[in-house]
């Protein structure tokens, strides 16, 4: 009986600390003027809206998130973080998306 109650009050705070991180994201995020939600919502929302679809994606160097450039063929573009929470948010978006050619040359490297 001791140890099931030592459990559940071990559950108890986990559920708490955890709600109070995910909040704080939250807050965060909504406090930047970030537009967060679902992210199959927004991926549906940028698909019937713009047309976008994925370009390129990367790690953040935390490793808590995940970044992602959706791009359309009209030339909007959206890039997204999702975090391991699983939030998502609009970090920028934007019209007069333009890829460079791969022969694209960087001045002072060699060709």
């Amino acid at each position: 009986m001791k140890r099931t109650v030592e459990w559940l009050f071990f559950l108890a705070a986990i559920v708490v600390i955890g709600t109070f991180f995910y909040a704080a994201a939250n807050r965060q995020a909504h406090g930047a003027g970030l537009a967060c939600g679902d992210r199959i919502g927004i991926l549906k929302s940028l698909a019937s809206k713009y047309k976008e679809s994925p370009r390129a994606l990367g790690l953040a160097s935390t490793g808590r998130a995940v970044f992602e450039v959706y791009t359309s063929k009209t030339g909007t573009w959206t890039i997204l973080m999702t975090t391991t929470t699983g939030m998502t948010c609009i970090m920028a978006a934007g019209r007069s998306w333009e890829e460079y050619d791969q022969h694209y040359h960087v001045p002072g490297k060699p060709i």
